[in-house]
């Protein structure tokens, strides 16, 4: 009877033991492949803006040199150089004010003199505004979207647009960003959908242009919302899915992961525990059967203590006074340093967490690994450290919530300023770092230059100019140590502002 009630009480204990590790490696699964698949359309996102932006720009400044119909050899000669001198379009086209092609690059394109009659180009010219098409298919049997500009006279008379098309189930300049996104190993992928919930980008090219308005996430995409949960796909299949709205074109960006993918991998990681526990939990179930009368009350305070540590997060305190039996007393204090490390190793991954909040930059903690990284490579870069100007007068001023949307303004301006390969961090209260790989400190002046001046050109949200200063040092230029280059880039920045502020200092 007792060994049976032994052999019992060891069964449960395990079982206790594996569903905690279950339930907590599930839970630790999904948030962190929630945070992951988030993080990762955010920088998707900020990505897309930054390209759609310049994609626009450089369509407004083509318009911007057209004036008359007449100048068809201008035109051609603008739409040429574009084509040539950015991948940002599969093609350009000059349209006049009823819709008849002009001009076109690349020019071996058999369109000139055709008058389209989709409703993108009826759109453009009717609304004689910048516009971005849903997804159409052409009279060439292409999904495309169209990106147009108004062109005027300088009479300020409208004589047609500017426009560049995305074939979207060919080469574009989105798969040159982001790549085949093939589904990997995991399942996880990712799709970007239009304002309309249109596919505009997807791993199986025979979705784009599809309507999948239907999916909670897209419906939640259509209102302008950013987020991350559960959510069930077109197909009604769960899915782990961040997914963030772009600012300048309203697309969405989802990167989903199948919880099949999650359930495997907590699957492999409970039974990897099953087999490691399996060998020492006979022996010690042997022994105790032998010795069951006189170890019943220790295995019984062992079996609370992991009940204790399902049923909370506190950590477990280990006996004091050690049992007289060494066997039990050895055991308990096992669990016990067991379920503790895994609860400290659950509140690092939190506490590592790599995002600050206010801003969406990364945190001064993803720094120094990179900067570690670049170095062990030997490979050239520049630090940037910023700090806006008199921001406690804005605080002061304006107060806290001002400042913060002072903060995240200036996190928007200065991503638009950067190349998608450097590193923006938010340092802490208002300073900031760019890592800028590759560059020397005399390289990255200009671009250092631009966001100081183009941040104080710029409308903030409290009305009034915000003016940084900022200060360089790079690697191995001034130094090879990381705490000497972050010191010299603050005396550079200190210079800056001892110099009378909303200037940039190269540490000498």
């Amino acid at each position: 009877m007792l060994p049976g009630i032994v052999i019992l009480s060891f069964l449960l204990i395990m079982a206790i033991a594996v569903t905690a590790s279950y339930q907590s490696q599930r839970q630790l699964l999904y948030e962190r492949t929630l945070a992951m698949n988030y993080s990762s359309a955010e920088r998707m996102a900020i990505t897309m803006d930054t390209m759609f932006s310049t994609m626009r720009a450089s369509l407004s400044a083509v318009a911007d040199q057209i004036h008359d119909k007449s100048d068809i050899a201008e035109a051609q000669s603008q739409l040429e150089f574009l084509d040539v001198s950015s991948n940002y379009f599969n093609s350009i086209i000059w349209a006049d004010e009823r819709g008849f092609i002009l001009s076109v690059a690349p020019s071996s394109l058999d369109v000139i003199g055709k008058r389209p009659t989709t409703q993108a180009v009826k759109q453009a010219l009717t609304s004689r505004q910048p516009e971005l098409s849903a997804p159409y298919m052409s009279s060439t049997g292409r999904m495309i979207v169209l990106m147009s500009e108004p062109v005027f006279d300088e009479k300020g008379q409208y004589i047609g647009f500017i426009g560049g098309t995305i074939y979207l189930q060919e080469e574009n300049v989105i798969h040159e960003i982001f790549g085949d996104n093939s589904i990997d190993t995991t399942g996880t992928y990712y799709y970007v959908v239009d304002p309309s919930g249109k596919i505009v980008y997807h791993p199986d090219r025979a979705r784009i242009g599809r309507d999948v308005s239907t999916n909670e996430v897209v419906r939640k995409l259509e209102h302008g919302q950013s987020g991350q949960g559960l959510v069930d796909n077109t197909y009604n299949n769960p899915y782990l899915a961040g997914y963030v709205t772009v600012s300048e074109n309203k697309w969405g960006i989802v990167v989903q992961s199948p919880v099949s993918m999650v359930a495997e991998q907590q699957k492999r990681q409970i039974t990897k525990m099953v087999l490691y526990m399996i060998t020492p939990f006979l022996l010690v179930m042997a022994i105790t059967v032998f010795l069951a009368r006189r170890l019943t009350a220790p295995f019984v305070n062992l079996a609370n203590l992991v009940n204790k540590a399902a049923s909370g997060t506190a950590l477990l305190e280990i006996p004091p006074q050690k049992h007289w039996n060494r066997e039990a007393d050895l055991l308990t204090r096992a669990v016990v340093s067991s379920v503790n490390e895994m609860q400290r190793q659950n509140q690092l991954l939190a506490y590592t967490a790599m995002i600050d909040p206010l801003t969406g930059l990364q945190n001064r903690r993803s720094v120094r690994p990179v900067l570690e990284h670049w170095m062990e490579e030997q490979e050239s870069f520049s630090l940037v450290m910023i700090d806006i100007d008199r921001f406690k007068v804005i605080n002061d001023n304006y107060g806290h919530q001002a400042g913060d949307e002072v903060l995240r303004f200036f996190a928007r301006t200065m991503q638009t300023y950067v190349q998608p390969d450097y590193l923006c961090s938010r340092w802490g209260g208002e300073e900031f770092v760019i890592l800028v790989p590759g560059s020397s400190p005399e390289d990255c002046f200009p671009m250092a230059e631009r966001l100081r001046e183009g941040l104080a050109k710029s409308e903030s949200p409290i009305g009034i100019p915000i003016t940084i200063s900022l200060g360089i040092a790079g690697f191995p230029y001034h130094s090879t140590e990381i705490d000497q280059l972050f010191e010299y880039a603050d005396k550079a920045l200190y210079e800056a502002k001892e110099g009378g502020r909303n200037r940039t200092v190269i540490y000498r």
